[in-house]
């Protein structure tokens, strides 16, 4: 006895070769633009004029996280600003490291321990409140 294989159900199945043709290009296409440096980010300048800006805003003393555009994400204090960069004294660190800010994707304050106790300890009583009745 000879099996005769089955045709597969052709519109549901163009459908699904469609689906997958049509996601590798998607990809290839994203791929091509991260590959083009003028395509792939915009400039800096505007981006360094905005980080400049935010950490005057939060100051000396500040404790924060800074995600650099190639790096890792830090955190700790603020320790001085200049015009071009500022410096950082990372946390379990001992020395300062210079930060310029065409290298900054993004600088926000970063709360402390204390402050998520706090939020802890208030999640813990709307809990029980909101349980109790």
């Amino acid at each position: 006895m000879t099996l005769i294989p089955r045709r597969r159900n052709t519109t549901a199945h163009q459908r699904l070769l469609s689906l997958h043709r049509l996601a590798a290009v998607l990809l290839a296409g994203a791929t091509a633009l991260a590959a083009v440096p003028g395509l792939a980010s915009p400039p800096n300048i505007p981006r360094a004029e905005a980080m400049r800006a935010k950490v005057e805003k939060l100051g000396v003393g500040e404790h924060v996280m800074v995600k650099l555009a190639e790096g890792p994400k830090l955190h700790g204090h603020i320790v001085g600003i200049d015009p071009q960069a500022f410096q950082l004294k990372p946390d379990n660190a001992q020395a300062a490291i210079v930060i310029p800010y065409d290298h900054v994707l993004k600088v926000k304050k970063n709360p402390g321990a204390i402050t998520w106790m706090l939020i802890g300890a208030a999640l813990v009583i709307i809990i029980i409140v909101a349980t109790t009745r």
